[in-house]
């Protein structure tokens, strides 16, 4: 079995969709030996930004010295970006290895996609003795494959309306869902401040759990907020144990509050690791660079200015449109947008409608994908174009050598990076 053949294989799983629950990651854990009890996990939850705080985690561990694994998802291109140890990604012989064996174990328990993707990682991390594991959940806490793990440390970043046929139609069953992961006896961090009526909603869980909860607003003060030129973000952070004087490549204010909610996790592990200040410091500095972690309002070209992100429910694109705000880019780039069918592109439109010199909307090749046509109904400005290829847009974009921002979902970026090549 080669690469290909075993991946077509995994992504054959998808046809049988989103099962929660936990009873079948279990047993295929138990086939594997268990290897979710052998290693120190992190796990973190929520809407918008939990990407981003994992990999940020990560980066810091690694710069401590320590051997890290970070899981994400999905990917962009490479299905091995989303199993990473140290920056390195998971080889495709480890990878073709491991789905062959677990095709009989999938007979056995009717094992789905994301839980097939999530016992490799954790068997992964396992056998290569990683020192922690951070895991950033695929919808979801409660019933999420990833919540397995009895994680020394749980992190919900925030909260918003999403996969509401999964997760409960109110904020207040979201977030009693994604408060699932809070474990017993052990620590866990809210960073969400937008909806301050959900907090009893996180307490009752952690109160029912004997989980020790705390809000990233008391353990940290964020100040001093300055957009750089050469499009990095610099901040103070003020903690209960220092203060530090920080630069990140990641853009936007929603960021910054990320990267607080990483370093206020770090310090809440104080009574496991000790971690120098300057680890702190070069892990969020140097994240981008210690591991694989694209599409994130990331500038890939300043000449003409090229970004992506992989924006896809209303919450991020009101950051994202704040974020250009404060870098004076309203009304002086252009837009190339997709959306999938499940998401509320009608109230992205709204936020996203007039801020852009141009929209340029399109379709990628997954089935899931909301139509160009319908998508467009719901703008008002005139200076909208349609096209059903992302190569499409992305050539007639090239030839006219706009600046231009491609957001909307990490099948629209994972298309463009491949046509650029």
């Amino acid at each position: 079995m080669n690469k290909e053949v075993a991946l077509n294989w995994l992504y054959s799983l998808q046809r049988f969709g989103i099962k929660p629950g936990l009873e079948r990651i279990k047993k295929v854990l138990t086939y594997l030996g268990n290897p979710h009890k052998r290693i120190q996990s992190i796990h973190i939850t929520g809407t918008n930004g939990k990407g981003t705080t994992a990999v940020n985690i990560a980066s810091i561990l690694s710069e401590s010295g320590y051997q890290v694994g970070l899981y994400t998802s999905p990917h962009l291109v490479n299905f091995n970006e989303r199993i990473q140890i140290n920056g390195s990604q998971i080889s495709d012989d480890y990878l073709v290895n491991i789905i062959n064996d677990l095709r009989d174990i999938q007979e056995r328990t009717n094992a789905t996609f994301f839980e097939l993707t999530t016992a490799i990682c954790l068997y992964y991390f396992a056998e290569n003795n990683v020192d922690f594991a951070i895991l950033e959940a695929g919808m979801g806490g409660q019933n999420d494959a990833t919540n397995v793990v009895d994680s020394i440390l749980s992190i919900i970043t925030s909260i918003g309306l999403e996969h509401q046929e999964y997760l409960g139609n109110t904020l207040e069953k979201i977030a009693e869902d994604k408060s699932g992961i809070f474990k017993k006896d052990s620590r866990a961090i809210v960073a969400e401040n937008n909806h301050s009526e959900l907090f009893p909603v996180f307490q009752k869980v952690a109160n029912e759990r004997k989980a020790d909860l705390f809000y990233l607003d008391n353990l940290c003060e964020i100040s001093s907020i300055k957009y750089s030129e050469d499009f990095t973000t610099l901040f103070n952070l003020n903690t209960r144990n220092n203060k530090y004087a920080l630069k990140t490549p990641f853009l936007g204010e929603h960021q910054v509050r990320n990267i607080a909610t990483s370093i206020a996790a770090i310090e809440l592990l104080n009574n496991i690791l000790t971690i120098p200040t300057s680890s702190i410091v070069d892990g969020i500095l140097k994240a981008r660079n210690n591991f694989i972690f694209n599409g994130r309002m990331q500038i890939v070209s300043h000449s003409p200015l090229t970004m992506y992100d992989v924006a896809h429910n209303p919450d991020a694109f009101i950051q994202l449109v704040n974020t250009l705000q404060k870098y004076g880019l309203i009304g002086k780039i252009n837009l190339c947008f997709a959306a999938m069918q499940d998401k509320d592109f009608p109230a992205i439109a709204k936020i996203i409608d007039g801020k852009f010199v141009d929209i340029i909307i399109t379709q990628p090749k997954i089935e899931r994908s909301a139509s160009a046509i319908d998508i467009a109904q719901h703008f008002t400005q005139s200076n909208i174009t349609k096209t059903t290829s992302v190569c499409q847009a992305v050539h007639k974009i090239k030839e006219q050598n706009l600046p231009i921002l491609y957001a909307g979902s990490f099948y629209l970026i994972g298309e463009v990076i491949e046509c650029q090549h």
